[in-house]
């Protein structure tokens, strides 16, 4: 669950099991809309468990280079 919503898995988004019986949550090409609480959930006949944690995405800082771009032609 991602927000309290069923989080479908995509291309972007996988859900697996591991080695160790784990499962495990990959998000690939992560963006800023990609932050929020994730939950997963576990039920069987002994009962249910869940975890939540709070994932943040942290964007790399937009660099300019002061306005120094330099326009190159094959002539040059």
């Amino acid at each position: 669950y991602k927000n309290g919503k069923y989080l479908r898995a995509n291309k972007n988004t996988l859900v697996s099991l591991n080695e160790k019986g784990d499962v495990e949550l990959t998000l690939a090409h992560v963006m800023p809309e990609d932050a929020g609480f994730y939950s997963c959930i576990a039920m069987n006949e002994a009962g249910r468990a869940e975890t939540t944690t709070n994932i943040s995405v942290v964007t790399k800082p937009y660099e300019n280079n002061g306005g120094n771009e330099k326009n190159h032609t094959s002539d040059e």
